[in-house]
């Protein structure tokens, strides 16, 4: 699993987690934590028990079947979607930078962001190291062996 930076506005200070990093323990509680909230989320907008159920379940059913928001038009080209994260962190970084961002979370609110992050991830450069990405991640569900 990659390693993430989580960003706390608040704090005004972004932390660098890896689950390797971490003890087995805490890594289970962020995993419960989290996908206990994806799923509570996707019922904030519901107005009665069967619309929070209908809703619960189709998040869940996207969970499973890999589409992380079924309306977000990612690609499902794994070197398109990487190029999108090196490009989306890369434009954030460049913004706080040169002071035009106070922090990530803030960059992404720049009036220019969506068309710089576009720009950037049609780069021969960018898609070169997301190429390299996806094939260093390879397909290593298929070396577990599964009775």
């Amino acid at each position: 699993m990659q390693p993430i930076n989580v960003f706390v506005k608040k704090a005004d200070r972004a932390f660098d987690l890896s689950p390797e990093s971490l003890p087995a323990h805490v890594v289970e509680y962020i995993w419960r934590y989290g996908a206990t909230q994806i799923l509570n989320d996707s019922v904030a907008s519901a107005k009665t028990q069967d619309e929070a159920l209908a809703l619960v379940t189709k998040r869940f059913e996207n969970l499973v079947a890999g589409t992380l928001r079924a309306s977000s038009g990612r690609s499902a080209d794994p070197v398109a979607r990487e190029a999108q994260a090196i490009a989306v962190a890369a434009v954030a970084k460049a913004l706080v930078k040169k002071g035009l961002a106070k922090n990530p979370s803030e960059a992404a609110k720049h009036a220019d962001f969506k068309s710089l992050v576009a720009e950037y991830a049609k780069r021969e450069t960018t898609l070169e190291k997301a190429r390299a990405v996806v094939a260093l991640r390879g397909n290593d569900e298929e070396d577990i062996d599964i009775g």
